[in-house]
């Protein structure tokens, strides 16, 4: 008995790290995919805000019968307070945002920069909330990582403005979702509830959509429209939400970020054939830079925080 309470012991934090890799490499998959459906709905002139009506629609409804059954007024065990913060870092803020970007600027931007820009503000939030120091060498491959994001936005063959503010937009996309990987880690939240609460605050942009928006999906087929219901409402919101809550949980943020550098080859080579986006060579060596760096800036040890957790603040 006392041999199985440590075989248990001892395979469960090995467990728990796999599953944690697990849910990385799932929501690698999804976050690819949905740039180039984003960028593919806009080209099929779907507006910005009917998409983003359209998944937090779907989102919220599915998960009523969930908040109700864990609490109204704990609000899903997250708080209305730490529910409110994550909502405007996760839900129709950064939605509005990455999808008005995925408008402007192709897929390769987009996928580069907010994945770039996710490790670079969570160490720098952590760094700020809590003291924990930025690695000397991850501060160098922070650098290689801008100098590369430069080379996939500076040498579009087409760069303009437009192009340019799309950058700007997902640069603000990236560092929205540091900064909810590192509440989430200073929180110690479980994934569940926190895709309840979020889904569920993001109805909240219904009422401004319907009343002081123009909905309009007269030229979209049943056939598009259920698509994305299925994509943006249930695998955006809900299953990648779930699958990096946990990752973040099991790994941390910074170790959570490791996977998702592969997010820009695998979005880039989709958009190839979907949507006819070929980046120049400078440009693949720019995307090259930026994973590389972020693989190693995510690998290297993270140098104890002089904050415990229990004494973060709320």
């Amino acid at each position: 008995m006392r041999g199985t309470q440590s075989m248990n012991i001892r395979l469960g934090p090995a467990k728990n790290l796999w599953l944690g890799w697990a849910s990385v490499m799932g929501a690698v998959g999804i976050y690819a995919g949905n740039f180039v459906v984003s960028r593919y709905a806009i080209k099929s002139s779907i507006g910005v805000n009917d998409m983003v009506a359209l998944r937090f629609c779907v989102a919220g409804i599915i998960m009523i019968p969930l908040f109700w059954r864990r609490g109204f007024q704990s609000f899903a065990g997250v708080g209305l307070k730490r529910s409110v913060i994550l909502t405007l870092f996760a839900g129709p803020p950064f939605a509005l945002l990455m999808i008005a970007g995925l408008s402007l600027a192709p897929v390769a931007h987009g996928a580069s920069i907010v994945s770039a820009m996710i490790p670079v503000s969570s160490a720098i939030a952590l760094r700020i909330m809590t003291g924990q120091k930025i690695h000397n060498l991850k501060i160098v491959l922070f650098i290689v990582i801008f100098a590369g994001l430069a080379m996939v936005s500076g040498f579009s063959a087409s760069a303009s403005l437009q192009i340019l503010l799309g950058d700007f937009l997902f640069m603000i996309c990236g560092t929205m979702w540091g900064l909810y990987a590192v509440a989430l880690r200073m929180w110690q939240l479980d994934a569940m509830p926190v895709t309840i609460a979020v889904s569920l605050l993001s109805l909240l942009f219904l009422p401004v959509y319907f009343f002081l928006l123009t909905p309009d999906f007269g030229d979209v087929s049943f056939a598009q429209l259920a698509f994305l219901a299925f994509y943006q409402g249930i695998l955006a919101s809900i299953v990648s939400l779930l699958l990096f809550s946990f990752a973040v949980k099991a790994l941390g943020p910074q170790r959570a970020t490791l996977g998702n550098a592969t997010v820009p080859i695998f979005a880039t080579l989709m958009a190839v054939p979907s949507l006819g986006e070929l980046p120049a060579p400078v440009q693949w060596l720019g995307i090259g830079l930026v994973v590389g760096s972020v693989i190693l800036a995510a690998s290297l040890k993270e140098t104890p925080s002089p904050l415990k957790e229990k004494e973060l603040p709320a």
